[in-house]
């Protein structure tokens, strides 16, 4: 292990796709325990018996669609949930690609980014055909997907503290105050917050 990071002086493309992919990968990470959390939430509020945690993207989706059918919600805090595990379900799809996929050597060609189309082409072998299939992403795409898992955290939080109740927006900004952090949402979902005071 080196003792200081890498930082290029000139990067190479493969140092922008390296930066974007880990920033999905993290940000995803934290989308996922948010959606983690919200499960918890909806298993104690009904609980079953036979009720096993999610382990995979594919359940954590089926089983908070199931348990928002079964907890009683408004039509407000339904669509907005609904919109929230829709927008996962879709970034779930590509960032399936950018991290179980392998970049292809035809994406890392050139010694910079500058002058280069930014389509980086990611390869992974279909576990029911064995059949390889490739997609071609391009770099606008990933940082868009990092910023999109991130509105996804923030949403899902928010979602669960204040659009289902589980906190308050005074324990929020507190919360937020002594963590150095200042928000920049508005709070509560959908009302004006008065910064000026």
């Amino acid at each position: 292990m080196s003792i200081r990071p890498y930082f290029p002086s000139k990067p190479i493309k493969l140092d922008y796709i390296y930066f974007h992919v880990g920033r999905v990968s993290v940000l995803w990470a934290d989308a996922e325990q948010a959606l983690d959390r919200i499960i918890e939430i909806f298993a104690q509020a009904n609980p079953q018996p036979l009720y096993a945690a999610p382990i995979s993207t594919k359940r954590r989706i089926k089983t908070f669609r199931s348990q928002m059918v079964r907890i009683k919600l408004t039509d407000d805090q339904r669509a907005r949930g609904s919109d929230l595990i829709d927008r996962f379900e879709n970034l779930a799809w590509y960032r399936h690609w950018t991290t179980h996929g392998s970049v292809e050597e035809i994406s890392m060609r050139g010694e910079t980014w500058r002058g280069q189309k930014g389509l980086v082409s990611f390869l992974r072998q279909n576990l029911s055909t064995r059949e390889f299939e490739v997609h071609d992403l391009h770099l606008n795409d990933i940082e868009a997907m990092g910023d999109e898992a991130l509105d996804l955290y923030v949403g899902l939080v928010e979602w669960k503290a204040l659009g289902i109740g589980c906190s308050t927006t005074k324990k929020i900004e507190k919360f937020c105050g002594e963590g150095g952090m200042r928000l920049g949402r508005i709070l509560p979902l959908g009302k004006a917050r008065d910064d000026a005071a």
